[in-house]
């Protein structure tokens, strides 16, 4: 006698990244955000130092253990300049997996159309063993040279591609493009008790005309981290 269909939703779980990759043939996307309670991820400046918690900002740093990448715009590097590192984990975001990876910097990818990531930013440091980045800048055909003379210079790998391939701008509006091509398997979102009024909300550039039209999630994770209430979800459709 067989039964089927024991600890299923547990065995996708823990098999989500590959079985989404097999699916598409495209890499799994996993989009970070801390929003306010009125769905802004930065004032109108820009400015997002800090919406999350220190407890958010630890799962955030988790996750990039588990994921062999991040990726980000050349607007949050110019603006943030951050280092995009891992530190000693203290949470585990995919508690079903048994071992973590062995501690390392994630791989980090910059899209950049006109070479603008200055070669001595902070994501070209060395990892939390002294091992030199692995930095991967995607620039527009026609970037200057000079420019992506000296990220390569940097330690760099930089690739080209043709502009209209090339997403423009980082934080919101590279989630919006993401969210906007169907590129998103997972959110994790960190919601923060504050209200900005004004400012950037999560996916620019992502438009519908009805309520009716809206992207629909799936919840799967509901769980507080002090103040901060951390979700996620996934993409119906």
């Amino acid at each position: 006698q067989v039964e089927a269909g024991l600890l299923e939703a547990e065995a996708r779980a823990q098999n989500e990244v590959f079985f989404a990759v097999q699916k598409k043939g495209l890499p799994f996307v996993l989009l970070k955000a801390a929003l306010t309670l009125d769905g802004k991820v930065a004032a109108p400046s820009g400015d997002a130092r800090w919406i999350s918690s220190e407890a958010s900002r630890r799962v955030a740093h988790a996750y990039r253990q588990w994921l062999p990448a991040v990726m980000v715009g050349v607007g949050t590097v110019l603006k943030d300049d951050p280092a995009l590192t891992v530190r000693e984990p203290d949470f585990r975001p995919f508690p079903l997996m048994v071992e973590p990876p062995p501690l390392r910097d994630p791989l980090k990818v910059v899209l950049d159309t006109e070479a603008r990531t200055p070669p001595t930013a902070r994501l070209f440091r060395k990892g939390p063993r002294g091992e030199p980045a692995r930095v991967l800048v995607f620039v527009g055909e026609g970037a200057p040279r000079a420019r992506v003379s000296a990220l390569e210079e940097a330690g760099a790998r930089v690739v080209a591609l043709p502009r209209e391939g090339v997403l423009l701008g980082g934080g919101p509006r590279l989630a919006g493009a993401f969210l906007e091509r169907g590129l998103v398997d997972k959110l994790a979102l960190f919601l923060a008790p504050r209200i900005l009024g004004e400012g950037r909300g999560l996916a620019e550039g992502f438009r519908v005309e009805r309520v009716a039209e809206a992207l629909r999630l799936r919840l799967a994770r509901r769980e507080w981290l002090g103040e901060n209430l951390w979700l996620e979800a996934y993409p119906e459709g």
